[in-house]
């Protein structure tokens, strides 16, 4: 059995990418990114930065796949 979930990640918009970790600050691991249940929780989080920072990230949808 495979479940799938949609969750979302705010990233570096240049490579090679880095990620927010929840606490303001960047990491190369995915592992340690905060992952976002919806896009508008994501997106309210990236309206907190400031405009020349807001330039520098993107959100980016990742697929979580469970196999049982």
């Amino acid at each position: 059995m495979i479940i799938t979930e949609e969750r979302y990640v705010i990233a570096t918009t240049e490579f090679p990418l880095e990620f927010e970790d929840g606490y303001g600050n960047t990491v190369w691991d995915i592992k340690d990114a905060e992952k976002y249940a919806s896009i508008e929780l994501a997106n309210e989080r990236l309206n907190n930065y400031d405009d020349h920072a807001k330039s520098r990230f993107r959100l980016m949808k990742l697929v979580v796949s469970y196999e049982f």
